[in-house]
């Protein structure tokens, strides 16, 4: 059985973890950011997904730290006020790492709204079709469109 000193280090080391965890998952933020922010092809499509899918694993990874810190918060019980008045720079660095953590969170969301939105507006543009894809029908109106408008504009 663990002592509530330890137990309350290993609280820090979780929050430690989480941190760490939280900043790679920043990154692929940023990346995948910059990847929505490029001209669009498959290659980018691709790392995109790929990102998506290393930033779902620490996702659950974080979401097992939190499980297991929420475990180990629960077994210190009561004691967790007494043990924090032993180890105060402890309780000190957690609030420090507690901070850090909120702040990460904070940007992670801030960044994913801007790449939903980013999302949101390609997917909300009309896909403009290539030369090869544009059909003699439609040329033709372009044509004519054209042309009645500029023959609006000389008379």
């Amino acid at each position: 059985m663990q002592t509530n000193d330890v137990k309350l280090r290993v609280l820090l080391d979780l929050i430690g973890k989480k941190k760490a965890l939280l900043t790679q998952i920043l990154t692929i933020c940023e990346n995948q950011e910059s990847i929505l922010s490029a001209e669009r092809n498959e290659e980018l499509d691709r790392m995109f997904i790929e990102m998506g899918n290393e930033k779902q694993a620490l996702v659950d990874e974080v979401i097992a730290t939190d499980n297991f810190f929420q475990k180990v918060f629960d077994e210190l019980g009561e004691n967790f006020e007494r043990t924090g008045e032993d180890n105060k720079d402890v309780i000190k660095l957690m609030q420090s790492h507690i901070m850090g953590v909120t702040e990460l969170d904070t940007k992670i969301r801030l960044a994913e709204n801007r790449n939903v939105e980013r999302i949101t507006r390609t997917r909300a543009q009309p896909v403009k079709p290539s030369v090869n894809q544009v059909s003699k029908q439609h040329l033709l109106k372009q044509y004519k469109s054209h042309d009645k408008h500029k023959r609006g504009s000389i008379e």
